[in-house]
């Protein structure tokens, strides 16, 4: 009963969720090299560090060049997304 009812409150608080990715590229470039786990390869990669919405929707994505985890990515691309929508 409990549970209904605070599913049924209007909370008008912001709900995120933040995810990181390694992108493979391939370049004939240096590139920092780290593990892929889309194929469990350890490849030239990006890391990506993406911030979704209440629906999952991609709302901004920061791209970098090396070894990315979110606890330093995270305070980055909050602070950025404050900048540029205003909203939080």
């Amino acid at each position: 009963m409990e549970a209904t009812a605070a599913c049924e409150n209007d909370d008008p608080r912001a709900v995120f969720y933040v995810d990181g990715h390694r992108k493979p590229v391939y370049a004939d470039s240096l590139v920092p090299r780290g593990l892929v786990g889309r194929t469990g390869k350890v490849l030239r990669c990006r890391a990506l560090v993406v911030l979704h919405g209440d629906e999952g929707h991609p709302l901004l994505v920061t791209t970098y060049r090396d070894d990315q985890h979110l606890t330093t990515g995270l305070p980055a691309i909050l602070v950025h997304y404050e900048q540029t929508s205003g909203r939080m």
